[in-house]
């Protein structure tokens, strides 16, 4: 368990034949117009696009939006989350190498094998209750972690919250369903915010409480306890039913049409060139992210073994929200460059990681190389969020298809994430390495995808050119 950053086919970066390349070309400059005598990239009205649906003003449901930022900030305000590594080693007696090579990878590998299935059977059976689902797993998670002892039962803590989580990217879906398309900025922000903003909070009332009683860790559990029931009574009270009408769910499109339209209808998801390569950043570089997110609090015990673990992670929420409030306020214009955002901030991350990594005897570069890289990985789930849903909200438009899937995107993207994850994972459990060797690997990779992504970049606008 850790701070998420939360929240296809193809990854968009690979090499198209003639053909399917002036395919996604001419399917970009469909979402996107040139400015007169400019030539660059312009945000297409979404405000109008999405009148063209009936989604008026009247028709934003902010209630929802409420009810989920309020859950979001409840379920996430867990004064227990700094001091989980801590107490896991000392009052349960579960030691670093098996945390390493068992109860954190159950994250990793339940969440692969749930993400896209949640996805599903929200189309089939709702939103709504799907999340529902998700939030009760939360709450079975604070119970095993307050009653339960041994290896196999915190790895089974730690396959409940992954199921948990998934109800993260269903919630930011909610938002999306309950506004119009031009609001998708804000209530990304307002998602984002919401969730580390209570991240910020517990980890206040976790070292207030702390201090006090320092070898009483295990009371921090029941406040997490009652914030995340809270945050499920806020869901439940708050959230109504989406404003718009469903596709068809994809289950029901397979049994009625068959394999081929269904595929067709995912592809068609993925059809442009942003999604792709959005999509690509999340197989890279936003399941790296997650993954250290496991690792980062042995690295700071390794560091201070007696570190205000309260304060610190106060700081790395703290660099979060900034780099969602960036996000949040940069131009659409900006965005609208995918290729140089996500290898600049996966350029930055292995920066950061590379930090925490050099003096990983000094808690202080420790925490700043944590924090930093916190900070850019959420710049950049906010940005690609948003950047992805509004990107198919158009394609929709211009398309005239049914209401998006932002539900099917969202848990696949999830999904690319923690195959790679998973595989990652699974290379360092077999070849059993310690903490310092996964952000060695973190490091490479990262600065890695950075380079192949320009190099990949000039090559398909040399290709672009020759073309035109």
């Amino acid at each position: 368990m850790a701070p998420e950053h939360t929240l296809g086919p193809s990854s968009g970066l690979r090499r198209e034949s003639n053909a399917s390349y002036s395919s996604f070309v001419s399917d970009d400059a469909a979402l996107l117009t040139k400015e007169p005598g400019v030539g660059g990239p312009h945000t297409v009205d979404t405000e109008t696009l999405g009148s063209k649906v009936g989604l008026s003003t009247g028709l934003d449901d902010w209630r929802s939006v409420i009810g989920v930022a309020v859950c979001l900030f409840c379920v996430h305000c867990q004064p227990s989350e700094a001091y989980l590594t801590r107490y896991l080693r000392d009052d349960v007696g579960i030691s670093e190498d098996d945390l390493d090579q068992y109860v954190w990878p159950t994250d990793t590998w339940t969440q692969l094998v749930t993400l896209i299935p949640a996805g599903l059977l929200a189309e089939v059976v709702g939103l709504r209750p799907v999340a529902l689902f998700g939030l009760i797993c939360r709450l079975v998670t604070r119970i095993i972690l307050i009653w339960g002892r041994g290896v196999g039962e915190m790895a089974a803590m730690q396959g409940m919250y992954a199921i948990g989580t998934n109800a993260d990217v269903l919630l930011l879906t909610i938002m999306y369903v309950a506004v119009r398309p031009a609001k998708f900025r804000v209530v990304t922000g307002i998602a984002f915010a919401a969730q580390h903003i209570g991240s910020f909070a517990g980890s206040g009332i976790g070292q207030a409480m702390a201090d006090s009683e320092p070898h009483n860790l295990r009371r921090l559990f029941f406040v997490s306890w009652g914030f995340t029931t809270a945050g499920l009574c806020a869901f439940a009270a708050l959230c109504g039913p989406p404003r718009r009408t469903p596709p068809v769910a994809l289950a029901t499109l397979l049994t009625t049409e068959g394999v081929a339209a269904t595929w067709k209808v995912i592809c068609g998801l993925y059809r442009t060139e942003t999604v792709r390569k959005w999509a690509s950043w999340y197989f890279f570089v936003n399941s790296l992210n997650n993954l250290m997110l496991n690792y980062y609090q042995n690295q700071i015990q390794d560091a201070d073994q007696h570190a205000r673990l309260g304060l610190y992670q106060m700081l790395l929420e703290f660099c979060g929200v900034c780099g969602v409030a960036a996000a949040t306020g940069l131009s659409s214009q900006l965005i609208r460059w995918p290729s140089t955002v996500i290898s600049l901030t996966s350029a930055a991350g292995a920066a950061a990681y590379l930090i925490a990594l050099d003096n990983s005897s000094k808690i202080d570069t420790v925490c700043a190389g944590n924090a930093l890289a916190f900070a850019i990985g959420l710049f950049s789930s906010t940005a690609g969020s948003y950047t992805v849903a509004e990107t198919i909200n158009i394609q929709k438009e211009t398309d005239d298809s049914e209401d998006s899937r932002y539900a099917v995107v969202f848990t696949c993207n999830g999904t690319l994430a923690l195959v790679w994850a998973s595989i990652i994972s699974a290379i360092g459990t077999g070849r059993k390495w310690d903490t310092p060797n996964f952000y060695r690997a973190a490091v490479i990779e990262l600065f890695t995808f950075s380079v192949v992504v320009l190099l990949l970049e000039a090559a398909l606008r040399c290709y672009r050119g020759r073309l035109s």
